[in-house]
């Protein structure tokens, strides 16, 4: 349907125009808003009314995000849009139109299309306030956050000047949640008008920063204000922290903790018990979190008081009651009980058992109490209501201090105690053990085993100490702790003390040097071990090293012996060989406990290897294993005392001990050392013949030696074991010495004086020179040659060597002699005196030589040798003097370096003749030069290779060439060229550069210049000048390559000209001559920096005919020019037509086309208004269109032939019928469709035909306006585009765009006016809104559904009338119900279940109430619609749990409806499993419903109970005895019993390689214990624990030397008997695992019962003769005239079985016979020995021999196996024998065990215990054999040295002179043991024996003297041929012990000898005295 429109045409702004055909926009007018949305954007364009039904849409989007909202339609070029919510983090944004969804709108704009959101806030989320405390988080609601960047925001909380911050976790874009600080920590509250007290607050304001800058409200209103409120959690004691408790008396200050209590007010903990009430005094708050109250005092304990916390009120400050309440957060209690005040006892020993009482107030006696030290807890007993009664415990750890607590029944502990400091000390109980309690080592060892309580581990030392009241200081070990209730102590070492009793051990302990005093009140500063009788202990002497290795056998030798513990005043020490006949010392002397000094008799013959042994008495002393003596051969002069020193004199050595022995040989001694060959002459006589001597004149000694026995000792007079020798000299070594003297000669000589002078005399012809001789050696003498060379020449001279009496040594070869030896003395140079070192390889330079003997007149030359080439290297020159010659360099033609050695030779006609010697050799270094370079110019842009020449570049070394400050790398091409290449000048102007070389970049070669001197032709080298180089600026390129060809002009299009290059100069002025042919312009050009001009370029006017300017081609050159004003030339800087690159100076000269312009008819025209119209519209639009424009936007002429045309952007194209156009004039025109309408954004350019070559612009700017068509009214109807509307329930906010839909019948009279719409309140939460463009917008109310309408009007104004009318419809609306998601709430405190392992496995486990609420739908949702049921409570619901394990359950778990939790697990399941629990309604999923809830855990930790472990006993039938029950064999209990039946010291035992170290007595059974496991079922957690078996108790005397029995985790049982020990051990044996008791675990099986029975072993009887004589042990010598005889103590050491460590027989219990077995031939009747060891025998008369006594010890024990003895079938035990030698002589003295013919030994010995009666007819007893040493000390004696005091008498190969003229031949004394302690003494009047008192335990001690010797010649020979020594003995004195001390002289023997006192001669009756001495 046509209709006619008239048009009306509208200019916004600035006045009319034509519409173009297209819409587009160009513009908007912000560009920047918050995330929220909202904000209303004015887009501009043109078009938009020919949009159909003006749907446009502003799309904000960013990457795959975008947001839309429909624009609202204003006019044709203008839509007004909100900004819609950014749900994203705010950021730049992309903006666009769209005429769709997704159709874009043309955009013809410039930096509009872009859109920043910014984020911002909406407020507060919950309520604004909170508690002080902080902790929180408070919800902050905003726009745009970035939950990616939420490390960089922070809440700021400020007020009054003070601010915290904390820490912001942004959720999403819309919600983050802020940590609420701890305000009130620091922050006092403050009262605010119309709040209570208790309601105190601190207000803050909330800023959010992003950043660190402030985010903000946007444009909508917020604030973000926050109240503190103060709140207290509870209290805590400032004394007791762990219990809130109180006592009753009162007074413990508690704290109350909260935040932000008032600074001003005052407060009160007031304490309720019941209706009893109690307040503390008024106080301040300590600080904004702190209140301190003190507790009242109550009249009763046991009850738990309320705590509350009020403010004072201050108008009633007495009455508690008047002050508010200041609610706690939580509740507070106070737990008031009886208090402590002290106690009685502050000290127990470790063991326990002291009574302590304990003072307090209101204990009561129907409650229990407990007393706790540290972990141990005992019952307290009440005594009353003020005490208290405690016993202290056994104390298992170390001694220490601690607070001793009380605690009530329910773990209360009672305060108020001010002295309950409590101490535990140390203490013994008992020694268990010591190695050996009657005798040690003097070395120490064995240790005391010390049980008590408390001792320490660490950190105090212990002490055990020993003291003797012989000590004047006691021993001291060190005691090592083995647990805390025992220690172990080692027996000390005696060191320096004597041997002594052991008379008390005590313990000390120290902590640093303070004593620690166990008693408890330090009454004693140790502890004692052990009572005196008990402590009885004897240290046992003993000799560890024999200082005497070797003996001289002429005798005359002292031994000294060290050892531990020697006797005081003991002189029964002696020395025996192990064959006695061999060597006996007489008694040693005690010099200290730790030394002996024995004197050894003569001896007849030499012996190796004599072992020997030390006694006390008759028992040997332990020493060491290697305790041998050599007796060697000695010699002491020799006949011949001097000799020549060639040698060639037999000399005779005269000594001993030479027979049979050979291979001598001897060494002559003195400072030199000289062997020789020793021949044997005889026994007594050696001989040698004597060799060369080299030493001097004087006495030297000689050493004579054996092949076997080494050295033979000299024992001669002193000084006469030398030889005299005479001196010479016939040797110099070197032959030949340097004549600068220093040389050492070396003069071989004999027999020189070691230190007399002597001189070196060196001289030829009248010259003459000497030095100082040295001696080196007998034979050596150095002297030192003079200086001969500084003033003679070298030649050969006379040595000769004087002594200081200037008397010759005659120098002899020992074929004659003579004064003098010639020396040839030689010329030399010292070449590193050498001055210069150092030279240039060009020669010519001056050099000096030192050295000694040159020539003068002679001719040198120098040479250098370089890798052992020579090479002459100087001119020959004259010697200058004996010490210096000069010399001039020759060119070197080599590398420079410092490796060529210098020579010097004479010079055989200029050549190399004889080589001087050097002394010192010199390397020269040589330099090298540089001359010149090529080239000596370049280039600034640098690389020019250039040459360096010079000499001697060496390849050991690098070079550089260096430019100024700049330097490159030079290359070695040979040896007399470098080349390197020039730097590049970045940074430096052209100029002339200083050029040198570097070596190894540090040092300058120097440059040489050779000159010419033609005239003399002396042409040489100089130093020169440093050489330089000139570097030129040039330049290398230019951009752009073209030029305007009318110059530059300052626009766009018009560039500038830079040209680049190197070294251009600031100070110079540049310019460019640009030609072509003959034409040629000049360009302004200026320095930018050094490498850069820039050029202005010039007018070009070259053009065609036709005006139309062409390119031109032209060259380019840079000149410069310093003065040009002052008439300098210009110059061409190097580059352009002088570049070796092609083409590069062609700067083309071009015409640019300029940008072209126009003038709009109305300025600044942003919008063109009309309305509908069919008609074609026409618009000035533009005028003064212009095809260029300069700088001032006027036509350039050039350019006026130019076309210009418009071009549109085309807009919205659906609006015009006959699109947009401008022509040449300016005029728009346009046409839209019939009907269109709308606004479209145009865009407009003006274009040229000139082109855009060589950067030139054809166009304009775009210019953009709007084109707005209005609409014509059509009608007053409208109708629904859909007849009803269906949404579900909880649909968000509903947006309905183009809805409405206008009739096209109706015809618009004027502007729409209005639309309206309704709908029911009860449906909706936002009312139902109609937009004027047809968008219906609304909201229902959340969880409402059901129908309803909408009832919508259109209001407008009817010009025609001057009406308002309306038009009114319905829509009807469906609100489907969707199933809400139903939700429950956990009991967040029954929700994490813990159990423990196998707890829920036999029956159900249920928890009950773990569920609070539960709903089907939602509920207690604010809504203002009364009228639904959107509880959903009509749905049923069930719990449900999500992915059960079934590894973990038997039966899954089930949660009732009521909240009720039940399963039932798996056995030995344990750990830690979270089931997610939901809950599901029965609503369905239908439309998007939910039906099941969010899911919820519930936690639930099983706790691992450690299983039992267990092991069964494997019991096998073998050789041992093992019984075990019949429990043992299944898993144990305690009715297993196991029994072991074993021998004494493991005799039955099974052989074991499982031998404990030192145990021989072993039993092994190996699975003794099977099935051993952690737990019954070998469960695989527990397979890891580490298992271990218990034996209690811990000791049995059974093992005490190697422990309890072990069982091993793998069940092998082994244990180690102590020796000798039989008897039961029962023990209980348990095993263990390392899982612990905790959850009621069990970490141990048993015990079970373990009996060890050993049986016991009758051991074999022992017993030791005690007569010992010097026939061998075990020897009984008996006179045939002794008759019948009892010796008492025969037998010794009797014992039935072994002896412990104390000594005492283990089978005392037994009884023992002996029995004897002899020849009874020689006896009267059978010897008999009764249980005591005495025997009992008489003699037949008449008989003599030696014959065996058998005597067999029989105990009445059992055997083996329990029959009888096999060797004597009449004894039960078991029996030893041992064998008795006796010797019966007839009364002489005999002679036995002759060595060798000539020498008799005769020695005898009484027997112990003899009774004087069997021997001598009288009733007295002679004194006990005391087992001690006696001295033989020998006086003046012919042949033996009068001057020793103590040694051992021997005459050996010679006689012996008595007083009446006899001789004795051959007879020597011997050292023996005997009864009476007695020194005998050989005098010149005879031989008396003196006794010395000796022992306490017997009563008499006498002494006697012999007093003639009748001599061997006329000797009495006995039956058996042996001699017989007669002796008369008198008795002198004796004395009663211990009450007489002195003599008595003159009154008898006291009944000693026979009556006969005046016998002379006596052999028979012979007292046995006698016979203890050996002659």
């Amino acid at each position: 349907m046509s209709r006619s429109f008239q048009c009306l045409l509208l200019l916004v702004l600035l006045g009319p125009g034509s519409v173009k055909s297209s819409p587009y926009w160009s513009s908007k007018d912000t560009s920047v808003g918050p995330a929220e949305g909202g904000d209303l954007i004015r887009i501009r364009g043109s078009g938009f009314a020919l949009i159909p039904e003006r749907e446009i849409y502003c799309r904000f989007s960013l990457s795959n995000f975008h947001e839309q909202s429909l624009a609202d339609f204003v006019d044709n070029s203008t839509v007004v849009c909100k900004t819609p919510l950014w749900l994203h983090a705010a950021e730049n944004v992309s903006f666009n139109l769209f005429s769709q969804p997704d159709f874009p709108i043309l955009y013809t704009g410039i930096g509009h299309d872009w859109f920043l959101y910014f984020e911002n806030l909406r407020g507060l989320a919950q309520a604004s306030e909170g508690p002080a405390s902080g902790g929180y988080n408070i919800t902050i609601h905003g726009f745009g956050l970035d939950a990616a960047d939420s490390g960089s925001y922070e809440c700021l909380f400020y007020a009054d000047g003070s601010q915290m911050s904390t820490s912001v976790i942004v959720l999403n874009s819309s919600t983050a949640l802020c940590m609420a600080p701890a305000w009130g920590l620091d922050h006092y509250g403050k009262r605010l008008p119309g709040k209570p007290p208790m309601d105190m607050v601190s207000g803050v304001n909330i800023s959010l920063m992003h950043l660190n800058k402030t985010v903000s409200c946007g444009k909508t209103p917020c604030y973000l204000s926050f109240f503190f409120y103060s709140l207290w959690k509870g209290i805590d004691i400032v004394d007791i922290n762990t219990e809130l408790v109180a006592s009753l008396v009162g007074g413990q200050e508690i704290t109350v903790v909260g935040w932000g209590f008032l600074d001003k007010d005052r407060y009160r903990c007031e304490f309720v018990d019941g209706s009893e009430s109690h307040c503390s005094e008024p106080v301040f708050a300590t600080s904004p979190r702190e209140i301190r109250c003190l507790t009242p005092s109550w009249n009763h304990g046991d009850f738990v008081a309320d705590v509350f916390l009020r403010i004072v009120n201050e108008s009633d400050p007495g009455n508690c009651q008047a002050g508010n309440y200041f609610f706690p957060a939580v509740g507070a209690k106070l737990q008031i009980i009886a208090a402590l005040t002290n106690i009685s006892s502050v000290s127990s020993p470790a063991s326990g058992g002291t009574e302590i009482l304990i003072r307090g107030v209101g204990f009561n006696a129907n409650s229990k109490y407990t007393c706790k030290f540290q972990d141990i807890t005992v019952n307290a007993s009440v005594l009353s209501e003020e005490l208290l009664r405690c016993t202290s415990p056994h104390w298992y750890q170390e001694s220490r201090s601690f607070d001793l607590h009380v605690f009530t029944e329910s773990g209360l502990a009672l305060l108020g105690c001010s002295n309950c400091w409590f101490t535990y000390y140390e203490n013994v109980i008992d020694i268990t053990s010591m190695s050996n309690r009657s005798q040690g080592p003097a070395t120490g060892g064995g240790n005391l085993t010390i049980t008590g309580f408390g001792f320490h581990l660490s950190g105090r030392q212990y002490t055990c100490i020993f003291s003797s009241d012989l000590w004047e200081e006691s021993l001291t070990s060190q005691a090592t702790v083995v647990s805390h209730l025992q220690m172990s102590c080692s027996l000390p070492s005696l060191f320096g003390r004597y041997s002594a009793a052991i008379t008390h051990i005590s313990l000390q302990s120290t902590n640093g040097s303070v004593p620690i005093l166990p008693g408890p009140h330090g009454e004693s500063e140790y502890v004692s071990l052990c009572a005196v009788d008990a402590c009885s202990f004897r240290y046992l002497p003993l000799w560890h090293s024999l200082e005497t290795k070797q003996l001289c056998a002429t005798g005359n030798e002292m031994i000294t012996i060290s050892g531990l513990g020697f006797v005081k005043n003991d002189s029964m020490y002696v020395i025996q060989s192990q064959n006695s006949t061999d060597l006996t010392t007489e008694y040693c002397n005690v010099v200290n406990a730790t030394l002996l000094v024995c004197k050894i008799p003569a001896l007849a013959s030499a012996y190796q290897n004599l072992s020997i042994q030390l006694f006390e008495g008759p028992e040997a002393i332990d020493g060491p294993s290697s305790n041998q003596l050599d007796i060697v051969p000695c010699w002491s002069s020799f006949n011949v005392s001097y000799g020549p020193a060639i040698g060639g004199v037999s000399v005779a050595i005269l000594g001993a001990g030479f027979k049979d022995m050979s291979d001598f040989y001897g060494v002559m001694s003195s400072t030199a050392t000289v062997n020789m060959t020793i021949h044997v002459v005889d026994s007594f006589r050696l001989y040698f013949v004597t060799p060369r001597w080299p030493d001097v004149e004087d006495d030297v000694k000689v050493i004579v030696k054996n092949l076997l026995q080494g050295v033979i000792q000299y024992d001669g007079p002193v000084g006469l074991d030398t030889f005299r020798q005479q001196r010479c000299w016939f040797s110099v070594q070197p032959s030949s010495v340097p004549a600068s003297g220093g040389t050492t000669l070396t003069l071989t000589t004999f027999a020189m004086n070691l230190f007399e002078s002597l001189y070196c005399d060196f001289v030829i012809n009248s010259t003459r020179m000497n030095s100082m001789a040295r001696r080196i050696s007998s034979e050596l003498v150095e002297c030192e040659v003079p200086q001969w060379g500084a003033q003679h020449t070298a030649s050969t001279v006379s040595l000769s060597l004087f002594d200081s009496n200037n008397a010759t040594i005659p120098f002899s070869l020992g074929d004659g002699s003579s004064s003098s030896k010639s020396l040839l003395i030689y010329q030399v140079f010292n070449g590193s005196q050498t001055e210069p070192k150092a030279f240039h390889v060009t020669g010519e330079e001056i050099f000096h030589v030192y050295g000694y003997g040159f020539k003068p007149g002679d001719l040198y030359i120098c040479s250098f040798v370089l890798e052992n080439v020579f090479e002459v290297w100087s001119e020959t020159s004259f010697a200058f003097s004996t010490t210096e010659i000069v010399f001039k360099t020759k060119f070197w033609n080599h590398s420079a370096g410092s490796n060529a050695l210098l020579k010097v030779f004479r010079s055989a006609g200029g050549n190399m003749g004889e080589l001087i010697a050097d002394s010192n050799p010199q390397l020269i270094a040589f330099h090298e030069i540089v001359t010149s370079i090529v080239p000596t110019r370049g280039s600034a842009r640098g690389n020019d290779v250039i040459t360096v020449q010079g000499s001697g570049f060496s390849t050991d070394y690098s070079y550089i060439c260096r430019f100024n400050a700049l330097s490159v790398e030079a290359v070695i091409v040979n040896l007399n060229e470098l080349m390197c290449r020039s730097p590049t000048l970045l940074h430096e102007e052209e100029g002339i550069f200083g050029f040198s070389v570097l070596r190894n970049d540090s040092i300058k070669i120097d440059r040489f210049v050779y000159l010419l001197n033609f005239t003399s032709g002396n042409n040489h080298y100089e130093i020169g000048a440093d050489l330089t180089f000139k570097y030129f600026s040039e330049w290398v390129s230019f951009d752009p390559f073209f030029a305007d060809r009318i110059g530059y002009i300052p626009v766009p299009e018009c560039p500038k000209v830079y040209l680049s290059g190197f070294g251009f100069q600031k100070g110079a002025q540049y310019q460019c001559l640009i030609s072509m042919g003959a034409r040629t312009a000049i360009a302004r050009a200026f320095f930018v920096n050094t490498t850069i001009i820039e050029m202005i370029a010039p007018e070009w006017d070259l053009v065609t005919d036709s005006h139309q300017y062409v390119t031109n081609k032209t060259n380019l050159t840079l000149t410069k020019s310093f003065s040009p004003s002052q008439g300098t030339e210009w110059s061409v800087v190097y580059g352009g037509n002088g570049s070796t690159l092609p083409d590069r100076t062609a700067l083309w000269i071009v015409q640019i086309n300029k940008r072209p312009a126009y003038d709009l008819v109305h300025q600044n025209t942003t919008a063109i208004v009309t309305s509908e119209s069919q008609d074609v519209i026409s618009i000035e639009f533009a005028t003064n269109l212009r095809s260029g424009v300069d700088n001032n936007q006027e036509q350039i002429q050039t350019e006026s032939d130019q076309k210009v045309t418009f071009e549109i952007l085309k807009g919205y194209s659906r609006m015009f019928e006959v699109p947009p156009n401008i022509d040449t004039n300016g005029i728009l025109t346009f046409k839209t469709w019939p009907y269109s309408f709308g606004n479209t954004r145009l865009c407009v350019v003006l274009r040229d035909d000139g082109g855009t070559l060589f950067g030139g612009i054809d166009a304009t700017e775009p210019k953009c306006w709007d084109l707005i068509v209005n609409p014509r009214y059509l009608g007053d109807y409208f109708s629904f585009a859909q007849s009803s509307l269906e949404i579900l329930e909880n649909s968000e906010t509903q947006v309905l765009d183009r809805f409405f839909i206008k009739s096209p019948m109706g015809l618009y009279k004027d502007i729409l006016h209005n639309f309206s719409a309704a709908g029911d309140s009860n449906f909706f939460e936002t009312e139902p809104f109609v937009s004027e463009f047809s968008r219906l917008t609304f909201k229902c109310y959340p969880y409402v559904f059901g129908t309803t309408s909408i009832s919508v009007s259109l209001s407008f104004y009817n010009s025609s009338d001057g009406q308002m009318h309306s038009h009114h419809q319905d829509l009807a609306l469906n609100v489907i119900a969707v199933n809400s998601k139903p939700s429950f709430e956990l009991n967040e405190s029954r929700i994490h279940i813990e159990i423990i392992e196998n707890e829920c496995v036999t029956e159900f486990c249920s928890f009950p109430d773990l569920v609070i609420s539960k709903y089907p739908g939602p509920h207690d949702l604010p809504t203002t619609s009364n009228m639904f049921d959107w509880e959903e409570n009509d749905q049923k619901v069930t719990f449900q749990f999500n992915n059960v394990l079934n590894t973990v359950f038997e039966e899954p778990p089930v949660m009732s409806i009521d909240g009720t939790l039940s399963f039932k697990l798996l056995p030995n399941v344990f750990g830690n499993i979270s089931l997610s629990l939901t809950l599901k309604d029965d609503g369905g999923t239908e439309n998007g419903g939910i039906d099941i809830s969010d899911s919820k855990e519930i936690s639930i930790s099983i706790k691992p109970r450690n299983n039992q472990p267990s092991f069964k006993l494997n019991c096998p039938q073998e050789q041992w005895t093992l019984n075990c029950s019949k429990d043992c064999t299944s898993n144990i209990s305690h009715g297993c019993f196991a029994k072991i039946k074993i021998s004494e010291n493991c005799i039955d035992c099974e052989p074991s390689d499982r031998i404990i170290d030192g145990c021989s007595r072993h039993y092994f059974i190996q699975s003794f214990a099977t099935d051993i496991f952690a737990s019954a079922q070998n469960l695989e957690s527990e397979r890891n624990q580490i298992l271990s078996f218990q034996f209690a108790p811990s000791s049995n005397e059974l093992f005490k030397d190697f422990g309890t029995p072990q069982l091993s985790p793998e069940g092998s049982l082994s244990f180690c008997l102590a020796q000798d020990k039989h008897g039961t051990a029962i023990f209980q044996v348990s095993l263990s695992d390392s899982g612990g008791t905790a959850n009621g675990g069990i970490d141990s099986v048993g015990p079970i019962s373990l009996t060890i029975r050993v049986e016991p072993v009758n051991q074999p009887p022992s017993f030791k003769v005690a007569a010992q004589t010097d026939f061998g042990s075990n020897v009984l010598h008996l006179w045939t005239s002794s008759g019948q005889s009892r010796l008492e103590g025969f037998l010794v050491d009797i014992l039935n079985g072994h002896a412990d460590w104390t000594g005492r027989d283990l089978e005392a219990v037994q009884s023992h016979t002996f029995y004897v077995e002899t020849d009874l031939s020689y006896f009267v009747q059978a010897p008999e020995i009764d249980a005591n060891g005495t025997l009992t025998l008489e003699v037949r008369e008449g008989m003599s021999g030696v014959f065996n006594m058998s005597i067999t010890m029989a105990d009445n024990g059992r055997t083996d196996d329990g029959t009888v003895n096999p060797e004597d079938p009449g004894r039960n035990g078991i029996n030893v024998t041992q064998t008795c030698k006796v010797v019966m002589s007839d009364g002489y003295l005999r002679l036995s065990g002759a060595e060798a013919p000539g020498t008799y030994n005769m020695s005898e010995r009484m027997g112990d215990a003899t009774s004087l009666s069997a021997f001598l007819g009288v009733g007295r007893e002679y004194v006990r054999d005391g087992g001690t040493e006696y001295e033989v000390m020998v006086g003046s004696v012919k042949g033996l040295v009068a001057t020793y005091n103590l040694v051992y008498g021997a005459i050996e190969g010679g006689g012996y002179e008595l007083p009446s003229g006899r001789r004795i031949e051959n007879a020597t004394l011997r050292r023996r043991n005997y009864g009476q302690q007695a020194s005998l003494r050989v005098e010149e009047a005879g031989i008396t024996v003196v006794g010395l008192e000796y022992d306490a335990r017997h009563p008499l001690v006498r002494e006697g003297f012999f007093f003639d010797l009748v001599e061997p010649e006329n000797v009495t020979m006995d039956l058996e041929g042996n001699s017989v020594i007669q002796l008369g003995i008198e008795a002198v004195r004796y004395k009663a012990y211990p009450e007489e001390t002195s003599w008595r002289e003159g009154e008898g023997d006291g009944g000693l000898f026979v009556e006969d006192k005046n016998v002379s001669r006596v052999s028979t009756n012979c007292h046995p005295i006698c016979r203890n001495a050996t002659l």
